[in-house]
Formats: structure tokens, C-alpha cells, sequence
């Protein structure tokens, strides 16, 4: 997220991150979580893109807030 204007020391995560439930894995309940990113955040230039899925994951939902769970590294944004 470096040069996006995502500052982790502020919130606006839930422009950039979003943690949505999903049935990614066909079963037919949707306790999967589809982890998405939009490098622009706020911006008209980017869209939100999944990026991966977490499936059947415990301690995480949809209403989970995503830097609850993301460790950044403050002098770039490094994502891990």
C-alpha cells in the first residue's frame, strides 16, 4: 500500500482493507471471508479486488476490523 495514501496510524483502514463473508468454499454457509484491497481507498481510479480468502477461519468475520488482524510496517505500509 506504499504511495496509496493508506496511513496505518490512522483510520482509515476500511478504505483501503475490506473483510466480507462469503460460501468460498461451496459448502452453503457463508463462514468464509473474502479479503479485499483497493489501492486508491477513497479514490475514483481503483476498485476493491479480492486478493484472497480465508476459509472457515476462526476469530475472524465480516464485522472484524481489519487492522485487528494486519500487521504494517510504518515506514512503507508493508502489508503482512
Amino acid at each position: 500500500l506504499d504511495g496509496t495514501g493508506f496511513d496505518s496510524t490512522k483510520a482509515n483502514a476500511d478504505d483501503f482493507i475490506r473483510l466480507s463473508t462469503a460460501d468460498t468454499d461451496g459448502d452453503g454457509d457463508t463462514d468464509d471471508i473474502t479479503v479485499s484491497v483497493d489501492l486508491d481507498g477513497g479514490g475514483s481510479a481503483h476498485r476493491m479486488v479480492t486478493v484472497f480468502d480465508l476459509t472457515n477461519p476462526v476469530g475472524v468475520d465480516g464485522s472484524t476490523d481489519p487492522l485487528s488482524i494486519t500487521t504494517f510496517n510504518n515506514e512503507n505500509n508493508v502489508v503482512s
